[in-house]
Formats: structure tokens, sequence, C-alpha cells
């Protein structure tokens, strides 16, 4: 495993990419999320929250260490996990899959 350093005394392991087949589930899950929600998302002080995630995918350089921490923080607000667990991917990816079921 490869590893970064962030300054003295702080290393920082390197991302390690997603698996294609849990990239591509992560990627239609995210955007058919972002499709059911953005239409409907409600403004506070302009702000389209929804909106800004998608923006914020679409820019970042790094996609699998984004839709990971996008999905890890979806299923642990979801109550899906305690702050010492963490799952993998796919099994995320699988609990998440009845989105179209949550309300906005």
């Amino acid at each position: 495993m490869s590893s970064l350093s962030n300054g003295p005394g702080v290393i920082v392991p390197a991302p390690q990419p997603l698996k294609p087949e849990d990239r591509d589930a992560a990627l239609r899950l995210f955007d058919s999320i972002v499709e059911q929600f953005e239409p409907s998302q409600a403004t506070e002080k302009g702000l389209k929250s929804v909106s800004l995630i998608r923006l914020m995918k679409e820019e970042v350089s790094d996609k699998d260490s984004f839709l990971e921490l996008f999905f890890h923080f979806i299923e642990q607000h979801l109550g899906g996990v305690s702050l010492d667990a963490e799952p993998s991917i796919a099994h995320i990816l699988t609990r998440l899959d009845n989105f179209s079921t949550w309300t906005t």
C-alpha cells in the first residue's frame, strides 16, 4: 500500500480505486438520487444542496474517493453503521438501492 506524506509525522494512505463494477454501480445510484431529488429540492438562502453535490462530483478529479465519501456519509447518517464500522462500498450500495422509497 502506498501512502502520501501530509506534513511532518503525518502519513495519509493513498486512495484506493474502486472496483470497476462498484464504480459503475455508485455512479448509477448517485445519478439516480440526484435525478429524483434535484428537481424538488428546497432552497435555503439560494443554496441548492443537491445541485451543489452534483456539481462537486463533476469537478473533482478523484471520482472514486468522492463517491466513497458521499455514500459512507449517507450510510452513516441514515443510521446504518456505527462510527467504528467501515462497510464496503458494495454493501452500502446494496443497502441504499431502495432510495426511491425515500422522502425529500
